[in-house]
């Protein structure tokens, strides 16, 4: 993650664009802490999340999701993720704007539809793999 203050604004930004933006549980451990920062932050006004290239985020690293792990413990272990990443995005006190500058892919598609706003570049694709 690379973060930038802008007259009040924080625009954070997803910065893995060989991987597509994609999130592992220390990038979304980040992104809990900044979001958690930001929200007791009184100068804060607002947050700006995007990513860098041509994604906006693609959400969870797959070689990380496939790790030896029985499947119960795989889904607690995606499911308790899932959930803090989500209410940090709910709690926050700021608005968050998601600034969809490309592909944005299952758990990225639900990171902007978790923000207050989201606008969306003409490049911009949403996909959601897992409702097929």
């Amino acid at each position: 993650l690379v973060s930038r203050v802008v007259d009040g604004v924080i625009v954070i930004s997803y910065n893995r664009p060989k991987e597509k933006n994609a999130f592992d549980a220390a990038v979304s451990g980040a992104l809990i802490t900044l979001l958690a920062m930001i929200s007791a932050d009184t100068s804060t006004l607002a947050v700006i999340i995007t990513g860098r290239g041509a994604y906006f985020c693609t959400a969870a690293k797959f070689d990380e999701m496939l790790r030896p792990l029985r499947p119960m413990e795989l889904l607690g272990s995606l499911t308790a993720g899932s959930l803090a990443l989500f209410d940090s995005f709910l709690n926050l006190s700021k608005p968050i704007v998601a600034a969809v500058n490309g592909s944005a892919f299952g758990g990225g598609v639900t990171q902007a539809t978790l923000c207050d706003s989201a606008v969306s570049s003409r490049h911009a694709k949403y996909s959601l793999p897992f409702s097929r």
